[in-house]
């Protein structure tokens, strides 16, 4: 699912850019007041579905993501003239609260994202080194198992706090990449790390020192890296947004 929803939000942000492009070149002429209403709905019909399958999954944002995809569908439809609905009628979906609140006391929401964990867990085992692809918000701290991982956000914070994490010997590569947003890296001082940050647009802070504009890139290794029987690569790449590499 998180594959289609990447190939689908590009493939808007490429039609919309496209057709942009046209205008401003005088080769097509649209009226933004008739695109853009479809073009917020969708959007958030999409994101709408993406967190409620997360949130299914045991992530937060089931609610969210429900109320997102209910209220994008509902502008869509009322678009096209099927319902009477608009954007100003977002109030009238308060009843969805009380809903969410029946199904949770039901137990459903917590055995459907128990029976997904398991789903979930198992995909993992046969796949580790899966790539990932996700919106909104990733956190990793307490005591975790370091994998070599590369994982990619569209938009939203990814935070990793390795003060407590479990490396395997020898050199474990971690690869974060981001379209928009934040990543924050808690390095404790006793892990020996490589590490390279880049930002097309935005700023990096590493410790005390900070850099912030257009294609800033910064880097930082341990003395002890090369001697360590156990160390972590770092590898971050983020077209817009900040970096921050906080030392625990």
């Amino acid at each position: 699912m998180s594959n289609v929803l990447k190939t689908v939000m590009a493939l808007m942000i490429i039609l919309f850019g496209g057709v942009l492009l046209l205008e401003n070149l005088d080769v097509y002429t649209f009226n933004l007041d008739d695109v853009f209403p479809y073009l917020l709905a969708g959007f958030l019909l999409l994101v709408g579905l993406y967190l409620f399958i997360k949130g299914l999954q045991g992530f937060s944002g089931l609610f969210t993501g429900v109320f997102l995809a209910v209220y994008g569908a509902l502008v869509l439809l009322g678009q096209q003239n099927i319902i009477d609905f608009e954007f100003d009628d977002v109030f009238d979906l308060w009843p969805l609260i009380l809903i969410f609140i029946g199904l949770s006391l039901l137990g459903v929401t917590a055995k459907v994202k128990e029976k997904m964990w398991k789903r979930k867990a198992k995909q993992q085992r046969q796949r580790p080194n899966q790539v990932k692809y996700s919106i909104g918000e990733n956190q990793q701290t307490g005591q975790w198992h370091v994998k070599p991982t590369h994982r990619s956000n569209l938009f939203g914070q990814q935070s990793f706090d390795f003060t407590d994490a479990i490396l395997d010997e020898g050199e474990t590569p971690f690869t974060l990449n981001g379209l928009a947003g934040e990543i924050v890296i808690i390095l404790p001082d006793t892990l020996a790390v490589n590490l390279y940050a880049e930002v097309k647009a935005g700023e990096i802070l590493l410790f005390q020192q900070k850099t912030e504009g257009i294609n800033k890139e910064m880097v930082y290794e341990t003395d002890d890296y090369n001697q360590s029987t156990h160390k972590l690569k770092l590898d971050i790449r983020l077209t817009s947004g900040s970096i921050r590499i906080i030392q625990a």
